[in-house]
Order: structure tokens, then C-alpha cells, then sequence
């Protein structure tokens, strides 16, 4: 008898225990998953193996696109309902990177997704440097300069056919030129979301740039925070 009453005691106390944590720590059933893909209009952009019409006389082509996604949070309105600290590294040229799920509650509400793109000037200073965030990643200047939030590389044909290098690498977190900014998307009230696709249409930050005549910021600078923030602008969720 004694041992059939301990027995009904701890599984008592099991349930208690099972029952306070869930309490404390509701569960995280709702999954949703993000896709980037990038493009130039309508084409799909495929790293090294196609170029683009620029202008009438000039194609692009495209070797390195790489930034960071951070910091995401999901709206109601104008209410905020969930957000992620986080730091991903999105890499055209290694697919996995390019998706990122998160676990949400339940039944969550929401129509609108915020996130920015770079590293923070806190998380710059903290010296937080492993995962994505490791310098090996091709992504960090100095701790005086900071984190590259995007790179993108490639070549473009001058109307005399000769192929010239473009390198644009963008950050910078120290005022005037924190070139951290941000993605601000209504979402499709009439999808399901599980699965949002969203697509960085490059010919939206390129079409019209003399690119001949500017073809490279390496540094922080006016101009990295202005490319920043008409990057952040090229994003729009795509329907399946």
C-alpha cells in the first residue's frame, strides 16, 4: 500500500510539474517559414551564369549577394504581436540560407512583417562574432567600421563592350552613416501563412544608377546609407 501511494503521489506531482510548465511556457505550435529569392524584373537571378539588360547598351551579371536579415517582428495593425532577435545571413550562393523559420504561438494574428537588414550598432560593439556573425563569413570590416549588412558583386558591359567590375558593400553603424535599415510588408490577407515568399528585385535598386560612373562604395559613407535604404524598398511578397 505504501509503495501504490508513493506511486500516486509522484504521479501527481509529475502532473503538476507538466502542468505549471506549460502554463509558464505555452507551446509554440504555429511554424512559419520565409523563402528570398532575388530577380531583375521578371527574370529569376542566377548567380554566374546569366547577365542582364541594364539599359540599352549595357548587361549586368551577378557573382556575390549576400546580407543579413535581423531583428524580426510580426504586427496586428499597428500593435506588435512577436519578435525574433535574431541573425541570419542570407547567401544566394548556398541555398539553405536562404530559408528561415520561426516558431510562433498559437493562432497568432497578424498582417504585417517588419525586419531590418545589417547588424545593429550594439550587437557591432558587443563583440558577438560566431555563427553568422563570424568575420569568416566575408562579412566584417573592423570593430571600428563594423559589419558589410549587404554585398553584392558582379560585372556590367561598358557601350564600348569592355566588362568592368562593381563591388557594393554596404554598412556602417557609427551616426551619420548607420546604414542599418529596414523591410516594412503588408501581408496578403487572403493566404495562409505558413510559408511567405519574398522576393528582392534587383533591377528596382539598379535600373537607375549610373553604374558605369558609380560602381563601388567599400566603406560607410552617405552613399552606403542611401543605397541601404532603396534596397530595403526592393522587397514584395510573392503569391504561390
Amino acid at each position: 500500500m505504501r509503495y501504490a501511494a508513493k506511486g500516486s503521489i509522484l504521479t501527481f506531482l509529475v502532473f503538476m510539474l507538466v502542468s505549471t510548465n506549460a502554463q509558464s511556457h505555452p507551446a509554440e505550435n504555429d511554424s512559419l517559414r520565409f523563402r528570398f529569392s532575388a530577380s531583375w524584373g521578371s527574370t529569376p537571378i542566377h548567380l554566374n551564369e546569366a547577365s542582364y539588360s541594364l539599359n540599352d547598351t549595357m548587361n549586368i551579371s551577378f557573382e556575390t549577394f549576400r546580407f543579413y536579415v535581423s531583428n524580426i517582428r510580426l504586427l496586428d495593425g499597428e500593435k506588435e504581436v512577436f519578435s525574433k532577435y535574431l541573425f541570419q545571413l542570407v547567401d544566394f550562393s548556398k541555398p539553405p540560407s536562404k530559408e528561415l523559420n520561426l516558431f510562433l504561438p498559437a493562432h497568432l494574428p497578424y498582417d504585417r512583417i517588419v525586419f531590418n537588414i545589417g547588424i545593429d550598432s550594439a550587437t557591432s560593439v558587443s563583440g558577438a562574432m560566431e555563427g553568422d556573425l563570424d568575420p569568416l563569413n566575408g562579412m566584417y570590416w573592423t570593430w571600428q567600421s563594423g559589419y558589410i549588412n549587404l554585398k553584392l558583386e558582379g560585372r556590367f558591359t561598358t557601350p564600348h563592350l569592355q566588362e568592368e567590375k562593381f563591388e557594393f558593400h554596404i554598412g556602417g553603424y557609427r551616426p551619420p552613416n548607420n546604414a542599418l535599415s529596414a523591410v516594412d510588408l503588408k501581408l496578403p490577407s487572403d493566404k495562409p501563412k505558413k510559408e511567405i515568399l519574398m522576393e528582392v528585385d534587383l533591377q528596382d535598386l539598379l535600373s537607375d544608377r549610373d553604374i558605369a560612373q558609380q560602381h563601388l562604395i567599400m566603406s560607410p559613407s552617405a552613399s552606403a546609407v542611401s543605397f541601404a535604404n532603396r534596397f530595403a524598398h526592393c522587397f514584395k511578397i510573392m503569391t504561390p
